[in-house]
């Protein structure tokens, strides 16, 4: 699926908050892009009792040896989405993971989101659209956020050489 022309990178992120947006408003939530990995953890560890969905550009890798990645002019684009949402005041802190205590499980919510995220199109110059790698825990190191993210890359045309 060849898109009109490759697409740079602000207009994929933009693609995604706008897509991911439709999924969040609803809920009563929002979708944002943040500047970094370091703004990734400090928008995450706001708490927060509706979904907030965030998005993040990993870098990218060049697609083939290194031969023949320059011809090939494709690199695959790295994505990272996370969504948060509070715990609210439970007896047992895990219900709001599992159970229906006001609002859906946020299991539920991490599962939609991913299928959400898995039929975008127009982002990527393949089919799919969205080549997804995994859904983990938001860890790094020893600190832990009530998170989820979901990871996935995109097949993308970069401008041949000048």
């Amino acid at each position: 699926m060849a898109l009109e022309r490759p697409l740079y990178i602000s207009e994929q992120a933009k693609i995604l908050r706008d897509s991911l947006a439709t999924w969040a408003t609803p809920l009563g939530g929002k979708a944002v892009i943040v500047y970094s990995l370091k703004d990734l953890w400090e928008q995450a560890s706001i708490n927060s009792q509706v979904p907030r969905v965030l998005i993040c550009y990993n870098g990218s890798r060049p697609r083939g040896s290194f031969a023949v990645a320059n011809a090939l002019n494709r690199e695959d684009r790295d994505w990272i989405v996370v969504l948060t949402r509070g715990r609210g005041y439970n007896t047992i802190r895990g219900d709001t993971l599992s159970e229906n205590t006001g609002v859906e499980p946020l299991y539920d919510w991490v599962e939609q989101l991913r299928d959400f995220i898995r039929n975008i199109k127009n982002i990527s110059e393949e089919t799919p659209c969205v080549d997804y790698s995994g859904i983990k825990p938001m860890q790094m190191g020893n600190l832990v956020i009530d998170g989820y993210q979901i990871t996935f890359s995109t097949a993308n045309e970069i401008s041949k050489p000048l």
